[in-house]
Parts: C-alpha cells; sequence; structure tokens
C-alpha cells in the first residue's frame, strides 16, 4: 500500500491485541486495536486477510458498518455466504472484492491479451497446473485447503480464457499413502 497513491493503510484490528501491536509496529500503521467497533470508526475499507472460516462473518460485519470491503481468497466457503454478502455489498452500494492479485497482474493481463487476440488460433482447451512448495507441516497440505487454497489460480486462467459457459468439470486429486 505503501506504493499507491491515494490509499493509506492506517490501522489494524485483531482480536489478538499482541499481533495486532506487532503488525502495526512493524508497518507503522496509525494505530492498532482488538475492538472492532473502534475500528470500523477510523477506516474506510478493510482488507480481510484471517483465516478463511473467518470471512464470512468480518465481511457481513464490514458491509453492516457501509465499509468497502477487499477479503483475502476464498472470500467465502460455499455459494450461499457468496450470494448473501454480494446482495448485501450491491444493495449498500459498496465495493465487495476477492484478492487474487493474478487478475491484475500485468504478466497475467498480457497472456491473456495475446491468448485472445487469436495469433496462437482458437482456445479449446486449458489445463493448468500449479505447484508450490511448502514445509512438511502445513496446513496447505490438506487435501481439502489446498484446493481452497489454490484453485482460484487455475480457474482464474480458464475462466478468463473460456468463459462460464462450460459443460463438464472433472476434478481429480492425488493423494499419497498418508492421504
Amino acid at each position: 500500500v505503501k506504493y499507491v497513491s491515494g490509499a493509506n493503510l492506517e490501522g489494524v484490528y485483531n482480536p489478538n491485541i499482541d499481533s495486532a501491536k506487532k503488525f502495526a509496529e512493524e508497518f507503522e500503521l496509525n494505530f492498532f486495536t482488538d475492538h472492532l467497533e473502534s475500528f470500523f470508526e477510523k477506516i474506510d475499507a478493510v482488507y480481510i486477510a484471517s483465516p478463511h472460516n473467518t470471512h464470512y462473518q468480518y465481511i457481513l460485519e464490514t458491509l453492516e458498518h457501509n465499509k468497502h470491503v477487499l477479503c483475502e481468497k476464498p472470500m467465502v466457503l460455499c455459494a450461499k455466504e457468496a450470494e448473501t454478502v454480494f446482495l448485501m455489498a450491491k444493495e449498500k452500494d459498496l465495493i465487495l472484492m476477492e484478492g487474487i492479485n493474478t487478475a491484475y497482474a500485468p504478466g497475467f493481463l498480457r497472456l491473456l491479451s495475446l491468448a485472445r487476440s487469436g495469433k496462437i488460433g482458437e482456445i479449446k482447451d486449458v489445463e493448468v497446473c500449479l505447484t508450490k512448495l511448502l514445509p512438511s507441516k502445513n496446513r496447505e497440505l490438506d487435501s481439502r485447503s489446498s484446493v481452497i487454497e489454490f484453485a482460484s489460480y487455475p480457474l482464474l486462467a480458464i475462466l478468463k480464457l473460456l468463459g462460464k459457459d462450460y459443460k463438464e468439470v472433472i476434478f481429480e486429486a492425488f493423494l499419497d499413502q498418508k492421504g
């Protein structure tokens, strides 16, 4: 945010006040708090980067306080929650976006432009693979968490190139002997 014109990172909320203080000190923020109401009084928009299972409630509370929301992926964990928060944002004329930075990365946008130009022909199939090196003890290695954490990247490329009018979805998971 330091390098984005017109945006200021002012403060942080965390129910763990020690974590909030440490974060505020590290990033030279104006305030930190473990009190959500006082947090909302001081800000215009919220960036939610909390554990996945807390996103939905934080989004609801933020929208109820008439604040814009940028939320880490996955924004929510089920379709009903997505419908609820997007409807609420629309009714309140607030911005609600999922923070998947690849969608705005210059390299990715150039790739899309080139692919759509027809220079490589008509795109009929997109196969995507994502690899990430992780420590052996990491929540992202759990099969459900890894899909929630990483599936948005390949799906972004597929949907941007082929659209949403798909006829079939095939999902395969390959698990080792430990599951």
